[in-house]
Order: C-alpha cells, then structure tokens, then sequence
C-alpha cells in the first residue's frame, strides 16, 4: 500500500471560510496527499503519519479561531475538514481524515468510513439526524455527514475500526449564537397588507451566514426554532415590524405578525424547491424565495419572542407544524392547547388570513407534539 505523500510546503497555509481567511502555521509533515484513496490501509498509515507531527501547536491555533469566529461543534467540524484540506493541497479525504484525527484528540466520538473513492466523516451527534447515513454500533449512531454540500451522498459504506480513548463527547448542533463570518450583504424587502394597510419591511442578509447554515445537515426542529439569526437580520427584522406592533394590544399585536409571516413569504413546500426535506433556519427563510409550514414557525415563533416578549412554542402536527403563543392575560376561547400547566392559544403562520386562537380545521382534534422554541 503506497504510503500517504508528504508535500513540501513551507509550513503556512490561508485557509477560505465563509468570507474569513485564516493563517495557520502548521507541521511540514502534515502536508499529506491521499493519491485518490479510500481503504482502511491509508486511512491506518494518515492516522501513523498525523501521530508523528507536533499537532499541539495547531490544535492551540485552530481552538482560537473556533473562539474567534463564535463556531459551534458543527461549524468546527467544516472548519477542521477546510483547514486539513488547504494543508493537503485541496484533497477532500485528507480534509476529512484531518478532521477526523483533530476531533478525536479533542474528545469527541468520531470516526471514519469509505466507500469507492471516497473518505466520510463519521460522528455522534447531540440531536437526531435526517437523511444521512448511519450505523449503529453498541447502541451508539455514528452519521456519515457531508461536509461539503457538492459531494456525493453515501448509500452505504465500511467502517474503519480504529478508536481514540477517552474520546466520548458528541458533536453539538445547537446553535445559541451565529458564527462570527464574512459581511457581504444581501438586501430583502417583504410586503404585506394588514386592516386596510400597506407595509414595506427591508431586511438585511449575510450571505456567509446563508452559505454556512446551507451546509447544515437536516437535524431537530428544536435546533431550528432556538438558533437566533445573525445580529443585523435580527436588528433589521425587529427594527421594520417594532412600529406596526408598538402600543398594540397583544393580540392584535400577534395578529399582525401573524399576517407578515402568512402573506408576505411565498408558500412552497421543501421537496419542490430542493428536491429534499430541509428545515430552515429564520435568516434562511427570508433569503429563499419559497418557505414551508416549520420555516414560518420558526420564523414567528422568534417575532413574537423578541418584539412582545411572549411565550410561544412550536406544535408538531402530522404532516404540519405551527406555534402556540401564551397571552399575559385572559382571552376568550379559541383554539388553544396546553403545556406545562400553561394554556397557549393556537397561531397557524401558514394558514393565510387566520387570527390568533385559529387552527386549521383539519388538526382541531389533534394533539400535537411540542416544540420547545428556547433551550
């Protein structure tokens, strides 16, 4: 078996993410090739070969810049395999065996497999994951994750054998506060019609952020409903509706966000527009042209947290998903479900033109599942 080459690089590397170059200085030997393959042999031999290199020092360097760009588990993940990739000269398995051997001496529960040509990562994850690949072995689901979006899905593959002790942890999907990444800005301005009246609300987009959360397998809706979007999306959404519900009381309030989230975003479902079931984050949302069901209410659920700090959770339907929003004081019967001895009257974002208390008449007599909109 040919042994890994090594490339006589000077040790400095720039590496591209989402719109940030990062420098690294890195071990000579580390520069690795896999020559196109993919067995068990030459992921043994990277694993031999990283072993013998002064890793610390670029661990020290690649934990600051996880610090410096506010990465969550997941955004490390695509950081490690860009870094390993640029070290190797664009070679995608050593992006992945790079990320593989970081993570592991980080603590985290990773492995690796192949298929044909291809080397995949394969990690434990802190929340279920959708359309990926798994095995489960000794109880434990190890996801084969695409860590770019362009290469092939896995329909099966083998396991390297290969562990690291003391390596346990799961990679988390949570995300309590956006990356810190490039500042190209995408403009949006949504409209919509409300009691007689016409309104404009521009919205400000990061178009790395849209390309980082792009790269985000399908996981939990909770993951979804908790993520905040980027400081100037939020700043710009908040800042457009705050004077149409200012001095409203609550439930013409939620009515009127209710209307914004109904009307003004166009209703498609996932499969017609990416071929695939795809959640999608708030700021995701407001970049594409088309939205489902869970895109809305994830999308409202956080309107109505941040512009009249009410409570509001996510109601997990057959085939369909909505919010639930609780009034600080007594309102008349509607629709309404319960949850934590709380009572939350139903808000459907999808169902166009209905009010707060208004379920769609389908679910009435269904209890859904809920989603908690906040860790």
């Amino acid at each position: 078996m040919q042994a890994p080459e090594r490339m006589p690089w000077s040790g400095t590397v720039a590496v591209q993410f989402f719109g940030e170059e990062v420098t690294l200085s890195y071990d000579e030997k580390m520069g690795l090739t896999s020559g196109g393959q993919a067995t068990k042999e030459f992921i043994g031999a990277y694993w031999e070969a990283m072993s013998r290199t002064d890793y610390q020092a670029l661990t020290t360097q690649l934990r600051d810049h996880k610090k410096r760009l506010n990465l969550n588990d997941w955004g490390y993940c695509l950081f490690l395999y860009e870094a390993g990739k640029s070290i190797s000269k664009g070679d995608r398995n050593c992006g992945v065996l790079f990320a593989w051997y970081m993570l592991s001496k980080s603590g985290y529960e990773v492995k690796v497999g192949y298929s044909g040509s291809q080397i995949a990562l394969m990690i434990t994850a802190d929340t279920p994951l959708y359309g990926v690949l798994f095995l489960e072995m000794a109880g434990t689901k190890y996801y084969a994750v695409r860590l770019e979006a362009d290469r092939e899905a896995l329909t099966s593959l083998s396991t390297y054998d290969g562990v690291y002790a003391g390596s346990d942890k799961k990679v988390s999907f949570r995300l309590p506060s956006p990356p810190r990444l490039g500042q190209t800005e995408v403009g949006r301005t949504y409209r919509f019609g409300y009691d007689g009246q016409e309104y404009q609300v521009p919205v400000k987009l990061k178009q790395e952020s849209v390309d980082f959360l792009r790269r985000y397998p399908q996981a939990s809706l909770q993951v979804y409903f908790a993520a905040p979007p980027s400081p100037e999306t939020g700043r710009s959404l908040v800042e457009g509706l705050r004077p149409l519900v200012t001095g409203k009381p609550e439930t013409e309030a939620v009515n009127i966000l209710l209307r914004f989230v109904q009307t003004a975003l166009n209703y498609q479902i996932d499969e017609e527009q990416f071929g695939r079931e795809k959640s999608l984050f708030l700021e995701e949302t407001l970049f594409y042209p088309y939205s489902d069901c869970e895109d809305r209410s994830i999308l409202f659920s956080y309107l109505v947290r941040n512009l009249l700090q009410l409570e509001v959770i996510g109601l997990s339907y057959p085939g369909h998903v909505a919010t639930a929003v609780r009034f600080s004081s007594e309102v008349e019967e509607r629709d309404f479900v319960r949850y934590n001895q709380k009572r939350y009257a139903v808000c459907d974002p999808t169902y166009v033109n209905a009010s707060w208390g208004m379920a769609i008449p389908q679910f009435k007599s269904i209890v859904p599942k809920i989603i908690a909109t906040v860790e």
